[in-house]
């Protein structure tokens, strides 16, 4: 029991644990020895502690962006009326209708900021005596309305969404600032820097992969420090993302990483994960398949006795009977003064036969009062046989991989619960 002892305690002092391991039970037990000397486990431990390293090469590791503030929105006075010249004759109507009309718009509160905008460029442009008047107010309502789509991108991107979809939202804004200066570069920057943390995430994927599936198996072992699973944690997240949208694996490693030093839900906000957070997506369950009918109408004949079709093919299949013998044997026998003569025989008794046999045929097979039939497609049976299978395999495999994600957020969820990342 001494050198059980001994053995233990050097392997945990090679670990740098300061335990001292004490024999429970009867310290006479006999154990056979191997023959052999047995692992040394210190050893292992230290090699597998020092053989896990993050395979993704630094410059392509998950980048983060600084955060990005709402702008003010500038405050606009309602619109003044214009005084009119001092004599109506010089006074061109049109003009100030449309004025009017601009005017109107301009102080409707259910009119968007770019269309009055718009309004009042038109108007600069067609009258040259409201262009700076008009400008001026177009100007104002393109600020109002730029700052209004900067701060709709930024309330969403600080929300629970993938940085993809962020992306797209910036995007969408540059687009919808195209014909507005103002703040069009800072849109096109946050689109820019989006996009880069888009592929940083696609291009990091696989070594995340690869390092998870070794590093989830060390995390299981007992014989590694609780300090070394700390700092592979640790060096995970700095590697591959600290939210759920960059690193999927984060609920895993909760246990061995600093409370509030990742954000698995992203930006703080509250309620259970979905499978979009993970990156998953359900299989959507096929409807059942459109089967073909299974059944075909059939045209049939009703068909009576017939004494003159019983006749033609017995007086046909006799004459055709004969003459065909008769050129066998004509054949066989050869020569003679006769065998013109038999062949002349034969040829009449095949010809006339043969005829008699095709028109009875042809007769007896149009004859009759015709009447419709239901019979079994068995072709179109086959083929629905197919479909039924084909469906019912997309089916299943679609059900086990909704049921595989359904197993992980659950174990996701009760993992961030237990972190305290998620209330009940």
């Amino acid at each position: 029991m001494g050198e059980v002892l001994e053995y233990a305690s050097k392997a945990l002092e090679s670990l740098g644990r300061k335990q001292k391991p004490k024999g429970q039970g009867k310290f006479d037990t006999y154990v056979p020895s191997a023959g052999e000397q047995g692992p040394d486990i210190a050893s292992i431990a230290k090699k597998i502690a020092g053989g896990f390293e993050i395979s993704a090469p630094k410059e392509m590791r998950t980048m983060s962006l600084g955060r990005i503030e709402a702008v003010p929105v500038p405050k606009i006075k309602p619109m003044e009326q214009m005084a009119g010249a001092s004599g109506f004759k010089e006074i061109d109507v049109q003009a100030y209708k449309d004025y009017d009309r601009v005017y109107r718009l301009d102080n409707d509160q259910q009119v968007e900021e770019a269309t009055k905008a718009r309004a009042w460029r038109e108007l600069a442009a067609r009258y040259p005596q409201f262009r700076e008047r008009a400008m001026k107010r177009a100007e104002e309502w393109e600020d109002v309305y730029a700052t209004r789509l900067i701060n709709e991108a930024v309330t969403f991107e600080k929300g629970r969404r993938h940085p993809l979809l962020k992306q797209k939202k910036w995007q969408e804004t540059v687009s919808l600032l195209k014909t507005v200066p103002r703040y069009r570069d800072t849109a096109e920057k946050r689109a820019s820097e989006w996009m880069m943390v888009v592929r940083s995430i696609k291009a990091l994927e696989p070594y995340r992969k690869k390092d998870w599936e070794k590093l989830s198996q060390l995390l299981e072992l007992q014989v590694i420090p609780e300090g070394q699973k700390r700092a592979w944690a640790k060096a995970f997240v700095d590697a591959y993302g600290k939210d759920l949208f960059e690193n999927p694996h984060l609920p895993w490693l909760l246990a061995w990483l600093p409370k509030d030093y990742v954000d698995p839900r992203g930006s703080g906000e509250g309620g259970r994960i979905e499978a979009s957070d993970l990156g998953l997506e359900y299989q959507n369950m096929k409807p059942r398949p459109s089967l073909l009918p299974e059944t075909k109408t059939v045209t049939k004949r009703k068909r009576g006795w017939c004494v003159g079709c019983s006749l033609g093919y017995i007086l046909g299949g006799t004459f055709f009977a004969s003459g065909l013998a008769a050129n066998i044997v004509i054949g066989v026998v050869g020569g003679g003064d006769t065998v013109i003569l038999n062949q002349i025989f034969a040829y009449t008794m095949t010809l006339p036969g043969g005829v008699a046999l095709l028109v009875t045929g042809i007769y007896d097979a149009v004859r009759g009062e015709r009447y419709q039939v239901e019979e079994t497609d068995w072709n179109a049976k086959k083929e629905n046989t197919k479909r039924l299978a084909r469906w019912e395999e997309e089916l299943r495999k679609a059900r086990e991989y909704n049921d595989k994600i359904d197993s992980l957020l659950k174990q996701a969820n009760s993992l961030l619960e237990q972190h305290g990342y998620v209330s009940r």
